[in-house]
């Protein structure tokens, strides 16, 4: 399924003329006037659908949904109406997570023709019995590549002074840790790919039998829910670059290398032939991933508005323990786009050459971090190499960091992960954060090396009236350090978290410019966590919701310990959540 070069052509010089979006732009060719998203207050069965007039048995016709389907079968005997998230035979991964967030309460709606009086079915719609949310939806576009010639000349991106990736590759060049490119699909023939392309290790290719029961029949390599088929073939060219610069083959003597040399890259495509989709496929692909084993999920597009199926599914992610990375977008503004803008997803900045954000990059305080995404080299279709721009194509940079780190140090869960990316960033612009740069331009030899030079361990905690309470041995290997206590709040609410789920890693103290620890009384992390009182424990309200937001508004107290209350460096700090 290739089209001419001369037709992509024609794509890439209307996407040129075509003008940037503004702060609230939502033109009306992206507003569906052909489907609606509908969420009900009860389960639905794993196979419900109504398609062309067939209704299902009432065995499949739970209660809840008998006024919506009349309603809608009034509207048009001949809609689609089926379920956004497929439910695998074989369970979902975090069943709990899945029940939380609701996704087999989810439908998608099309109607067999195009309406204008949407917005009236959907005030009719909301207020049935058994409906709990009902909207319209509108088109999320990718981050708007736009290629120059193809050229063999260096990835500026990835030089000594931006992210020196020789310094890390002197750490680690590959990592078994699988990154979801969530996007218009991939190249799957292309020669500095295929080697990386991820392998469903439970499926046996194109037997046309779902093996490993997860819903999907022989999705070998990814899946396509733009066009709901197991050949992700990208015919647009924005997901091959993507992939590209997270896990082109390296070190293999052709054309460009990924951050990764070697990583298996899952190809989710949700976007059609034009670089656009709507919500539920998205969130579809990303609750794929992340039951599939996905480790760290790249979305180089976005929406300007929020779906809550889309926030739902990011929820099921950050649960399985994703890093979940997304473009800030390309319209030169500070309107929040999503994923970016959710809590759990750390939304990227672009730089260019000279470290300067370019006019054309979103920015804002809902962003994390930046990253080079200004004539970036990598990989494009028909087996060939050119030259990008966007936030589209910063984004898969921190991706693939997030995929080494991981694999440097197996112990770092999605939050740590996250934590090491901003605190190693390069500070641009204002001291500390801020809403241009985020926490800074990532550095990918810092972060690796970072994240290597971290002992994560199990260390001795009692429980007092509700705080932990954490020492350290000062004649143990690692004793004299300080050490940052966290939890592993994948999975769990704030404040439902338990002693034997917490890790601990020891703090950089370059990282935090008020870290004094040579009193009892020291305001340690003054104006970052919290304070210590004289007695060494405090409780405060977190005040870095960018850092971990997880637990902002949560109670937490601080625990201190010290073998010579005069000698900072015997002391340790711990965090700690209480509920």
């Amino acid at each position: 399924m290739t089209r001419p070069f001369c037709l992509l052509c024609l794509i890439w010089a209307a996407l040129l003329s075509r003008p940037a979006l503004g702060d609230d732009a939502t033109p009306f060719d992206d507003v569906s006037r052909d489907r609606l998203l509908v969420k009900v207050t009860d389960c639905l069965p794993p196979d419900f659908f109504v398609h062309t007039g067939e209704q299902p048995d009432a065995a499949k016709r739970p209660l809840v949904v008998e006024p919506l389907l009349e309603t809608l079968l009034a509207i048009d005997e001949q809609l689609d109406c089926r379920r956004v998230f497929r439910s695998p035979p074989r369970g979902w991964r975090h069943p709990a997570a899945a029940e939380r967030v609701g996704l087999d309460r989810w439908l998608v709606v099309r109607f067999s023709r195009e309406r204008i009086d949407l917005d009236e079915i959907v005030g009719t719609i909301v207020n049935l019995a058994g409906v709990e949310t009902c909207e319209r939806l509108i088109r999320g576009r990718v981050g708007d590549t736009v290629p120059n010639d193809p050229s063999f000349s260096s990835q500026w991106a990835l030089q000594a002074g931006r992210l020196n990736a020789p310094g890390a590759w002197d750490i680690a060049t590959d990592s078994s840790h699988v990154v979801a490119v969530i996007d218009t699909g991939a190249d799957l023939d292309h020669t500095d790919l295929v080697d990386n392309l991820w392998q469903n290790p439970g499926e046996i290719a194109y037997n046309g039998i779902d093996d490993d029961l997860n819903g999907f029949v022989d999705d070998v390599v990814g899946w396509d829910f733009a066009e709901d088929d197991n050949s992700p073939e990208d015919e647009y060219g924005h997901g091959i670059h993507v992939s590209g610069t997270v896990g082109a083959r390296g070190n293999n003597n052709w054309m460009v290398s990924g951050v990764c040399w070697n990583v298996p890259i899952m190809v989710v495509r949700i976007l059609d032939d034009n670089g656009s989709g709507y919500p539920p496929e998205a969130a579809a692909g990303i609750v794929y991933a992340a039951d599939n084993g996905a480790s760290v999920l790249n979305n180089s597009w976005g929406y300007t508005a929020s779906f809550q199926v889309l926030e739902d599914a990011v929820r099921y992610s950050a649960a399985l323990d994703n890093v979940i990375v997304a473009c800030a977008h390309n319209q030169g503004s500070s309107h929040k786009i999503y994923p970016a803008a959710y809590d759990e997803v750390m939304g990227i900045i672009a730089t260019d050459q000279s470290d300067q954000k370019p006019s054309w990059s979103n920015y804002g305080s809902w962003c994390d971090m930046a990253a080079p995404g200004q004539d970036i080299l990598s990989l494009w279709l028909f087996n060939g190499t050119t030259y990008g721009w966007g936030t589209s194509m910063a984004t898969p940079h921190v991706a693939g960091a997030a995929a080494l780190i991981r694999e440097v140090n197996p112990f770092l869960d999605a939050d740590a992960t996250r934590w090491i990316l901003n605190q190693t960033a390069v500070d641009l612009g204002d001291p500390g954060f801020d809403d241009i740069f985020g926490w800074g331009r990532l550095d990918l030899f810092a972060a690796v090396e970072k994240a290597r030079s971290l002992i994560a361990s199990s260390k001795s905690l009692s429980v007092n009236g509700g705080t932990v309470d954490f020492s350290l041995d000062a004649g143990s290997p690692n004793g004299g350090r300080d050490y940052l206590l966290l939890g592993t709040t994948s999975g769990y609410e704030p404040g439902t978290l338990l002693p034997g789920g917490l890790t601990t890693i020891p703090l950089n103290r370059d990282w935090f410019t008020d870290f004094v620890l040579a009193r009892l009384n020291s305001p340690a992390f003054a104006g970052f966590w919290g304070r210590l009182d004289a007695s060494g424990r405090s409780a405060a309200s977190l005040n870095a919701p960018k850092l971990n937001p997880l637990w902002a508004g949560t109670t937490i107290h601080f625990a201190y310990a010290t073998v010579n209350p005069w000698d900072y460096s015997s002391h340790a700090a711990a965090l700690v959540i209480v509920p």
